[in-house]
């Protein structure tokens, strides 16, 4: 049995050359510019994020009950939310716990990182259905690409212990015009991401959301985000700290399996490789 779930709405309205996110349950950020102009004119990547939200939320199904922690601003964003009732229905006692968990820090030259636990557990009470415990996190940020800038994504999630009732974990990088860069649904076996590119100028909207429900069993889940840009070296694509032929193998590593649409075209393909080898030959 899957229970209902209520996603976190959010609308979306333009004001002349702005793009405002109009939160229900989140909040939003004014315009922060990251780098000043003299980067620009020295040929350094240079992006302005618009708005940046990040939430947690938990609901115990014994009390119907539920509650949410948000950020305000560019500043750490460091919350916990643990809920534990104990309860008795129809003569089966136990405890419906939610606990969500949240450090979400913003770097104006890297992006952002968030990390999160969730826990969950309900029970099985026969004839009066199942109690669930629900807990969630979102991150949702909007940034602005005023030239070519490298980006990478990576997801990580650890499973601490337990069966979930159901586990999703979504995130995306979405160009304003609607170009997908970067799309998954992780299945609850996959247990990492990494992709990496270079985005041009544009806006970019990146949103990430974790969900864990649990019944019976006691669920927890450790969960590793980060939205990076202007990595360094996108050409060091094994991360060694040097430029080499072990970048080359990796590389074709990814491009063979479709993960390496380096030049953000929506498909993996030969330009991918004159784009990468375009870097590779000058050092970065």
């Amino acid at each position: 049995m899957e229970p209902t779930r209520d996603r976190l709405p959010t609308g979306r309205t333009g004001q002349g050359n702005t793009m405002q996110i109009t939160p229900i349950r989140l909040c939003t950020a004014a315009g922060l510019a990251m780098l000043a102009a003299a980067s620009a004119a020295a040929g350094q990547p240079t992006a302005e994020y618009l708005v940046q939200q990040s939430e947690i939320a938990v609901l115990t199904d014994a009390d119907g009950v539920s509650e949410s922690a948000a950020a305000t601003g560019f500043a750490p964003f460091v919350a916990t939310l643990d809920r534990q009732v104990p309860f008795t229905i129809g003569g089966v006692s136990g405890t419906n716990i939610s606990v969500a968990s949240i450090s979400c820090t913003f770097d104006q030259e890297l992006g952002v990182r968030g990390r999160a636990r969730l826990q969950s557990n309900g029970g099985d009470v026969p004839g009066a259905g199942t109690i669930f415990g629900n807990a969630d996190v979102v991150i949702d940020c909007t940034v602005q690409i005023n030239i070519e800038t490298p980006f990478r994504v990576r997801v990580d999630t650890e499973e601490a212990g337990g069966s979930a009732e159901f586990e999703r974990i979504e995130f995306s990088l979405v160009r304003s015009d609607g170009h997908v860069v970067v799309t998954s649904t992780m299945a609850p076996d996959l247990r990492e991401f990494d992709r990496r590119g270079i985005l041009p100028p544009g806006t970019y909207r990146f949103v990430y959301d974790a969900s864990l429900t649990s019944a019976i069993e006691s669920c927890n889940r450790d969960v590793d985000v980060r939205f990076e840009i202007n990595d360094e070296c996108p050409s060091d694509w094994d991360e060694s700290g040097g430029i080499d032929g072990d970048d080359i193998a990796a590389f074709f590593t990814d491009w063979q399996t479709g993960n390496a649409d380096i030049d953000q075209s929506g498909g993996t393909d030969g330009d991918d490789i004159a784009y990468f080898f375009e870097r590779w030959q000058v050092g970065c």
